[in-house]
């Protein structure tokens, strides 16, 4: 599957997100190589966490929501739809994954935000 995934980085489609960076974290994709660390974490460790509607889930459970995750990546891609969804936490100095945080792009009511100052549209000039 991951080989699919570099596939469609590289060629057909321009929705998949590349791994987001800072000194110390990296946010990436979901693997299905991720299920028993993902697992211990969201449903052992933070079982008695208050989420909202969600809760503790069987392993088998964990793991059929990211199969679904895994393949939602591309899937959503194929689309053209935006890249929502969950993704790792890696914390860089082991790659040990630390946790789980959920990816929503920020569209605004007036488009994308500008990802640089050349990429900033012209101000408008008053009447």
């Amino acid at each position: 599957m991951r080989e699919k995934h570099e596939t469609l980085r590289g060629s057909e489609v321009t929705m998949l997100v590349p791994p987001l960076e800072t000194e110390r974290l990296l946010i990436r994709a979901f693997r299905l190589e991720d299920l028993n660390v993902i697992h211990h974490i969201l449903d052992i460790e933070l079982r008695t966490a208050d989420f909202g509607s969600e809760q503790a889930r069987t392993r088998e459970e964990r793991e059929r929501w990211l199969q679904w995750t895994v393949l939602s990546y591309d899937e959503l891609a194929r689309l053209y739809q935006p890249p929502y969804g969950d993704r790792a936490m890696v914390l860089k100095s082991t790659q040990q994954v630390i946790g789980a945080c959920g990816f929503v792009p920020s569209l605004g009511p007036f488009g994308p935000r500008p990802i640089s100052a050349r990429d900033t549209p012209p101000k408008r000039r008053k009447p």
